[in-house]
């Protein structure tokens, strides 16, 4: 009965996760970078690329970049919104996963790490 009970908070907390009002904040990470937008939209396309990510849709014109990430034995498959909105100290970069939990979280993170530092090795 208790390891029935101990599975069930779990699945219901796996379910939960990104229901109620801060579940797209739960699944957005935010990030400002100081580079122009050309070079932030290309940054993007290259980044996913390098993590063996798919490009399912791409217009630089709006700003919008969808990407789907492999399942690995860490996580599951996932699709991630990239959104750019020029700013005035840079480019705002909204990323969202669709899951956003634990795994696919950190492969966001990761994400942003490789976008950040590949911007800051661009010549100015």
């Amino acid at each position: 009965m208790r390891a029935t009970m101990s599975l069930l908070v779990a699945l219901t907390a796996c379910t939960t996760a990104n229901i109620g009002p801060m579940a797209a904040e739960n699944q957005t990470q935010r990030a400002i970078f100081h580079a122009s937008y050309d070079d932030v939209y290309r940054a993007v396309i290259q980044q996913a690329g390098e993590m063996k990510w798919g490009v399912l849709f791409a217009d630089k014109d709006a700003g919008a970049v969808r990407i789907a990430t492999p399942q690995s034995m860490g996580a599951w498959a996932d699709t991630v919104a990239v959104n750019m909105t020029p700013a005035d100290s840079g480019v705002a970069v909204l990323v969202r996963s669709t899951l956003g939990q634990g795994p696919n979280r950190r492969n966001v993170q990761h994400f942003l790490e490789g976008l950040s530092q590949r911007l800051s090795t661009r010549a100015p």
